[in-house]
């Protein structure tokens, strides 16, 4: 398959969703996986340069920083990694907060959703679902 990968339109569920799969599969990646909810300016087409609000899940693999996402490519949904600073530089990141597992796992028990959890995100988003992520993590 080629063609351009396109949005889910539900990146911060599919963050923490993939953020709790890494977890499951290997706790090891506790230390170097971390949560990231951005505001980005959209890089192309009639929205151009406007903000919008973002998340993926961070993870040093092998000494380098990969950003993990979620997308369709050809009508059918795949999970990708690419360069961390490839893509920020892309979406033209202007702000972001990056959470560690716990403190994402906190953030979502709190709210009983899978974020935004801050008010400059979540102005930039639609309504969030009330969904629950219940990590394995050692507290």
């Amino acid at each position: 398959m080629s063609g351009p990968i396109l949005p889910t339109h539900s990146c911060f569920d599919d963050a923490l969703d993939y953020m709790e799969f890494r977890v499951k599969q290997s706790r090891r990646c506790i230390n170097t996986l971390f949560l990231v909810h951005a505001i980005c300016l959209a890089p192309e087409g009639p929205k151009k340069g406007r903000p919008f609000a973002h998340a993926w899940v961070e993870e040093e693999v092998e000494g380098r920083w990969v950003a993990w996402q979620d997308g369709y490519l050809g009508g059918e949904r795949i999970t990708y990694s690419c360069d961390r600073d490839a893509l920020v530089a892309s979406l033209r990141v202007q702000e972001f907060t990056r959470y560690t597992v716990k403190q994402a796992a906190e953030e979502n028990r709190r709210t009983v959703h899978f974020g935004p959890w801050l008010p400059q995100y979540e102005a930039l988003c639609g309504d969030g679902t009330s969904e629950r992520f219940e990590p394995e993590v050692a507290p």
